[in-house]
């Protein structure tokens, strides 16, 4: 196994600024398997998934080829949301209608901990610290998205996990070697403004991981480590943006994909590469859905054409 993404997905609400909805597949996990499998990368799901789910709701994991068989379908229903924009224009989730329960660690299958990479990217919390330290104790390299630790998983009702005991948020962290974060997740865990995000960083790197993936949209991506930081250009933009839900979950799919299919491990290469995926993700809407994924010679093609 490439990669198992862990963390439970979304069946999401999304309300555009028009008010009108869209109901889709969606969450870090979700997005983040289908886009790598899609890549050519063996990955499989950890995800509670409610009963309430078709074969025919699931069709994008078959289709790309994503291993299932770490979804949990004992669970009266899927966590549900309301994706929208807040007083200042920012999307965000707007409510939770039902969160499912944190991830039971007896159903992932043994050969799931073989994998290169554990990614932990749920929206609530999902995975608890025993099945972090289990993960731990394998060879694969742990990585974390605090989109799910009080960033932009977490809706406009509920408190922030840092703030309320950033001890226990600290040492959840200790357990990971990569952190990936977007300038929103900072600020929201935080509560405070950008100049917040710099510190909170510096008390990442001091806990344990020994790199974080900054997201700047745009603006592109900072990679920081104990040697500096490390500003690396977002790809050329789109011509035709039309949907940014998903992109930084795609593009950690492509950051990961480059990472573990090459020897060096170049950060700079890896970023690089899973910029030009969120490139063409933005291009389309619909949610997780297959034909919003590129594949790897699009990624090439893009690639050699800067």
């Amino acid at each position: 196994m490439d990669l198992v993404s862990l963390g439970n997905f979304l069946k999401e609400t999304i309300i555009r600024e028009d008010g009108s909805r869209q109901y889709v597949l969606g969450g870090p996990s979700a997005y983040t398997t289908v886009c790598a499998a899609h890549l050519g990368a063996h990955a499989g799901i950890v995800s509670r998934v409610g009963s309430e789910m078709t074969s025919d709701h699931l069709e994008p994991f078959a289709d790309a080829g994503v291993d299932q068989r770490g979804l949990d379908h004992d669970t009266p229903l899927t966590t549900t949301n309301e994706l929208g924009f807040d007083d200042e224009g920012r999307k965000r989730i707007l409510r939770y209608e039902h969160i499912a329960a944190a991830i039971n660690p007896d159903g992932i299958p043994d050969d799931y901990y073989d994998s290169r990479v554990f990614y932990v990217c749920g929206s609530n919390r999902d995975v608890e610290l025993p099945l972090v330290r289990r993960l731990r104790k394998q060879a694969g390299l742990m990585a974390v998205d605090l989109t799910g630790l009080g960033g932009t998983g977490r809706s406009l009702q509920q408190n922030s996990w840092y703030q309320e005991d950033p001890d226990a948020f600290q040492n959840y962290l200790s357990y990971f070697d990569l952190v990936k974060a977007s300038v929103d997740d900072c600020e929201l865990i935080t509560g405070q403004g950008p100049d917040s995000i710099l510190p909170l960083i510096g008390e990442v790197l001091s806990s344990g991981p020994s790199i974080v993936l900054l997201t700047l949209g745009a603006g592109g991506t900072e990679v920081h480590t104990e040697d500096g930081i490390e500003k690396i250009p977002a790809h050329a933009a789109a011509a035709n943006v039309i949907d940014t839900t998903g992109a930084g979950d795609c593009y950690t799919a492509g950051f990961f994909f480059r990472y573990c299919q090459s020897s060096d491990h170049n950060l700079s290469a890896s970023v690089r590469f899973g910029s030009a995926v969120a490139h063409h993700v933005i291009q389309r809407t619909g949610g997780v859905t297959l034909d919003r994924m590129p594949s790897y010679d699009q990624i090439e093609a893009t690639l050699l054409a800067e």
